[in-house]
């Protein structure tokens, strides 16, 4: 539901639009505005000794490697940043990232048996492992030593047995932050044996760098420490033209972005579901291979493939989507699909939850005829323990779920468990009293306020992301001079001094009529000019009060 930000707020800043702004983000004070966005602190003091000594142990041996990631963006981004690095070193490294459809997240014994057929000496986990016990104990029967790199909080009463452990979370009491991505873990690690080698080039960390970026923003890692300081230096060499990566520019180059107006929102809609989408619907191989690529034309091809299966990605979603019904009288929106990808089914899930403000679940049939699912559900909820309380008393509905409060999967077995599973969950959440979640907004009064004055505002407090969400605004209009954009429309709203505002709504067709509309601000240059934009977030036909 959508409400007004109307709180009385304390000035932390000189201007009352970036005080709204920080306290809508639960930034309510002095100290945490500096807290949160002005230390630049970023955990490179991790305890990274077990890994220095494993790589001067490979070195010394001569041993062979395998690294293997995930299937993600973090995943992807990380299996490249390790697989650089130890190529920096004339190791003999191969790769592994398993199949979403096949081997699910993580090490486990395949992917272990497929490194023992590459002649792997050691296992290099990055962006995984640290709940991988038993395939490492099994690694160990074959003769592998295993090295774990992640960034997923521990079970500590399932920690893996003798192995060395990178990771913020683990034996690293001291680190003053430890929200990093899988990706920032593998170049801390790079950077690190470096510094104490006196190997590697500036050239190669920035190249790291510039990955660690990406998958921290597609990740959703909060922007603050550390990492606001990473993404705030990244953009500011994307716009002056200072990226190293073959593949991630070309990969900027396919999907033609304006580098001159890019922040964080284009890593985040637009770079991020194009390295995601080949994991999605094939193979997550392709992401390794661009961010890997040393030759022109194949880095070329492989952004063209990252950009072609996020086109598909979007129409098989779109036609997804288009067959979905919601009960409005759900508290748990639970949709079933006989034969929908298992890659996109998170998506719909993540996108349901967004319209409609409550928890979510969206399943497909498998070939043995049970039911794969994906759940998404907002901060008043927790998802993981809602499904704890439900499958407790009724284990005979899953063959196996794990996640978080926000995000779960989860398998069931038939479709008669799917229906039980849903009046369960239902029972769950309204026994749980929770309250609905409001979605503020602040009023833009279209003869008074300015695009531009507005934007030129909140740079000040760029990049916006996870732990400082760009506002949404709210006005009324007439959409005049609607241009089709596909699946959305651009349109404009007139002033009554004669100005146009200018929007776009990419999700849905945009209707006639007086509209309320809720909307995001950008800045744009193009062609040496600058423009402002509103990005549509939702829209409606006006209703009057009653």
């Amino acid at each position: 539901m959508w409400k007004k930000f109307e709180e009385k707020y304390e000035s932390i800043l000189d201007s009352n639009l970036l005080n709204k702004i920080l306290w809508m983000n639960g930034i309510t004070s002095k100290e945490k505005y500096e807290e949160l966005l002005s230390n630049d602190y970023f955990p490179f003091d991790i305890n990274v000794e077990g890994f220095i000594n494993k790589i001067d142990y490979i070195l010394e041996n001569n041993k062979r490697v395998v690294v293997v990631g995930d299937y993600d963006v973090d995943g992807v981004c990380a299996t490249s940043i390790m697989v650089k690095f130890l190529n920096s070193l004339n190791i003999d490294t191969k790769w592994i990232l398993p199949n979403r459809f096949i081997d699910g997240y993580g090490l486990k014994r395949p992917l272990v048996d497929k490194a023992f057929n590459l002649g792997c000496d050691v296992i290099i986990t990055v962006d995984n492992g640290i709940k991988s016990k038993d395939a490492i104990a099994y690694a160990k029967e074959k003769g592998i030593d295993v090295l774990v790199t992640d960034h997923h909080q521990p079970d500590l009463d399932n920690i893996p047995n003798d192995v060395e452990i990178i990771n913020p979370h683990y034996q690293n009491e001291h680190l003053k932050f430890k929200e990093i991505c899988g990706a920032s873990v593998a170049y801390i690690c790079a950077r690190n044996y470096y510094l104490r080698t006196n190997k590697g080039n500036e050239k190669l960390l920035l190249e790291m760098e510039e990955l660690t970026s990406i998958a921290t923003i597609a990740d959703v890692m909060p922007l603050y420490k550390g990492n606001r300081k990473m993404i705030k230096k990244f953009i500011r060499r994307v716009k002056t033209n200072s990226i190293y990566n073959l593949g991630l520019l070309s990969l900027l180059e396919v999907a033609k972005v304006n580098v001159k107006s890019f922040n964080s929102e284009d890593m985040g809609y637009i770079i991020g579901p194009m390295l995601n989408a080949p994991g999605r619907l094939k193979t997550a191989d392709i992401g390794v291979e661009l961010f890997l690529s040393k030759n022109e034309e194949i880095a070329k091809e492989n952004a063209k493939l990252c950009y072609e299966f996020n086109q598909m990605r979007k129409d098989e979603t779109h036609s997804l989507k288009s067959q979905v019904e919601i009960n409005s009288e759900d508290l748990v929106h639970v949709v079933k699909f006989e034969n929908a990808n298992e890659g996109l089914i998170g998506i719909i899930a993540g996108d349901i939850t967004e319209e409609t403000g409550r928890p979510s679940f969206v399943f497909t049939k498998t070939h043995s005829g049970n039911y794969k699912g994906s759940g998404r559900s907002p901060l008043n909820y927790n998802l993981i323990e809602g499904a704890d309380r439900v499958l407790k008393n009724h284990p005979e509905l899953t063959l196996g779920y794990g996640g978080h409060s926000g995000a779960m999967g989860i398998t069931l077995v038939d479709e008669d468990s799917v229906r039980r599973f849903q009046i369960l969950m239902n029972a769950d959440y309204n026994k749980q009293s929770v309250k609905e979640m409001d979605r503020n907004y602040i009023f833009f009064h279209k003869e008074k306020d300015s695009f531009e004055k507005i934007c030129n505002e909140m740079q000040t407090l760029e990049p916006f992301g996870e732990g400082l969400m760009q506002p949404i605004f709210q006005t009324f209009g007439f959409p005049n001079f609607i241009k089709d954009l596909g699946k959305g429309s651009a349109f404009s709203l007139a002033t009554d001094s004669g100005k146009y505002l200018n929007f776009a709504r990419f999700r849905e067709k945009v209707d006639k009529g007086f509209q309320v509309i809720y909307f995001t601000l950008k800045k744009e240059l193009y062609n040496e000019k600058t423009y402002f934009k509103g990005y549509v977030e939702d829209m409606s036909l006006y209703k009057k009060p009653k």
